[in-house]
């Protein structure tokens, strides 16, 4: 059984921010790449609508020796950080994209802030691995009463996708009216 979808979107996600390659990891099927491309459009949104914030709240982490810190239990103190930031998201569960969205692109700059602090590649991996574990304990379950990750570009369709279809719809129109109108005339 491969690697659940949740730490492979999340994977890829946060070694991308980091500047990683992470072609190392495997590839994504088809959907779960679709997904992923799209969740990296809504977190590049979500972080340039919100960088003051995100950046506020990263510098109010860096100060906090009880969520940040490097020692054996780093997995288990990274896990509660998520646990205080998502506390207050997520009071009365995850219940909408947005939110699950704005966690998302929190942790994308929590890794950018620590690889330009000097924090390598592993670390990079140890939060994608406890960002995954948290959104599988809390968010799962809203996630899923959302529709799952397959949801996610229902409800937020990229808008390029949606032009290329309507183009193809529309192109695909003028053809059939052509081929109807030249149909017509040859049989005049």
């Amino acid at each position: 059984m491969g690697e659940p979808k949740t730490y492979q979107i999340i994977r890829r996600l946060v070694y991308v921010k980091a500047g990683y390659d992470c072609t190392g990891h495997g590839r994504l099927d088809a959907d779960t790449f679709r997904i992923y491309r799209n969740l990296e459009r809504l977190v590049d949104d979500t972080t340039d609508k919100y960088d003051v914030a995100f950046t506020g709240l990263c510098r109010k982490l860096e100060h906090r020796p009880d969520v940040i810190n490097r020692d054996d239990q780093e997995a288990s103190r990274q896990l509660n950080e998520f646990r205080t930031i998502g506390g207050g998201l997520f009071e009365g569960g995850c219940k909408t994209w947005g939110r699950v969205i704005s966690l998302i692109a929190l942790t994308c700059k929590i890794v950018v802030n620590r690889v330009a602090r000097g924090e390598g590649e592993k670390a990079v991996g140890d939060i994608a691995k406890v960002f995954s574990a948290y959104l599988d304990e809390v968010c799962e379950p809203d996630m899923r009463c959302l529709g799952g990750w397959d949801a996610l570009e229902r409800v937020f369709p990229d808008p390029d996708l949606q032009q290329a279809k309507t183009l193809k719809w529309f192109v695909g129109s003028v053809v059939v009216l052509g081929l109807s109108s030249l149909q017509m005339i040859m049989a005049n």
